[in-house]
């Protein structure tokens, strides 16, 4: 883990329940990764579609759900308007390989709080989970 990450940030609130949906079990292993590893956040749980994100919501109550748009059964943009109509106060952050600027208007359409680039730093990403809930603390 590079040294310039913050990883510890202020840790005076409770930690932030993250979730990840992502069809790319590397993708999944990585966040779960980064998460684990910062004190401010709490890894809940994880779906290989948008298909389980309804349930792994249901189930793991998490603050963020980083969410992939590209994935079988049900895409990201779908799962995300799901997501919002059920639990509003959960934030879904799109984690994705396109940046293509329909596919960011759609995710906000969709509800989501932000796009991030899964090309990104690690810093980026775990300040866009901290972003995304400072919205609502």
């Amino acid at each position: 883990m590079p040294d310039s990450v913050a990883l510890e940030p202020d840790v005076a609130q409770p930690a932030i329940r993250v979730a990840v949906v992502d069809d790319h079990a590397l993708v999944r292993a990585t966040v779960r990764l980064v998460v684990g590893h910062a004190s401010d956040l709490e890894w809940v749980g994880e779906a290989v579609d948008g298909s389980e994100a309804a349930d792994l919501v249901a189930r793991s109550r998490p603050d963020v759900v980083l969410m992939d748009l590209s994935m079988p059964e049900v895409d990201g943009f779908s799962a995300t308007r799901d997501i919002i109509r059920s639990w509003p106060d959960t934030r879904v952050l799109v984690l994705t390989s396109s940046a293509e600027p329909d596919h960011v208007l759609l995710s906000l359409e969709a509800g989501a709080v932000g796009v991030l680039r899964k090309d990104g730093d690690i810093a980026t990403i775990l300040d866009g989970i901290r972003a995304a809930v400072k919205r609502t603390r």
